[in-house]
């Protein structure tokens, strides 16, 4: 006699499973959470790696020093201390890889406003973070100011813009 055909997943000597198992939903959904957590853990690594923002701090004379040594541009961010769209974008925005790949392209500089900072009048600075690409020793940003939250897609497309405008000084 032939055996009977059994049942997908029923279970027995054949499959290696105990007789009678079923996967429940509460495992198959389990299961496809653990992969989903572990695919987000992996991508928010890849994002987040790579060299970190080297900024100077509160000094753009120097940054602008910098920059012409180097013949880079100067990315300079403008806030005010405890502004949470800053911390925002410090959280969100800067770390990810395609920010500080272009960022690596240029002197950064980043400073914390006082309420008295010429740089208030000098680059029109409103109350909300305020990012301008400069040429070292101009007056005015080779591309337009980013103001207020600025999402991944503007940062980039501002910034690549910039860094093809670059003069070229070499």
């Amino acid at each position: 006699m032939s055996e009977p055909a059994s049942e997908p997943h029923a279970g027995g000597a054949k499959t290696g499973l105990p007789p009678g198992w079923r996967p429940s939903r509460r495992g198959i959904l389990g299961g496809l959470f653990i992969l989903l957590a572990g695919w987000f853990v992996v991508t928010q690594i890849i994002q987040r790696s790579g060299p970190k923002i080297a900024w100077i701090e509160n000094d753009l004379a120097q940054a602008e020093q910098t920059a012409r040594q180097s013949h880079r541009l100067v990315f300079l961010l403008l806030y005010e201390r405890g502004c949470r769209v800053t911390a925002d974008m410090q959280r969100n925005l800067f770390p990810q890889r395609q920010v500080r790949q272009r960022l690596a392209q240029m002197v950064c500089c980043r400073i914390a406003l006082k309420p008295d900072d010429p740089l208030r009048q000098r680059f029109y600075y409103r109350g909300q973070p305020l990012m301008l690409v400069l040429s070292p020793g101009r007056d005015r940003p080779i591309m337009r100011p980013m103001e207020g939250k600025v999402e991944l897609l503007e940062f980039i497309t501002v910034v690549d813009a910039a860094l093809r405008a670059q003069p070229d000084e070499r």
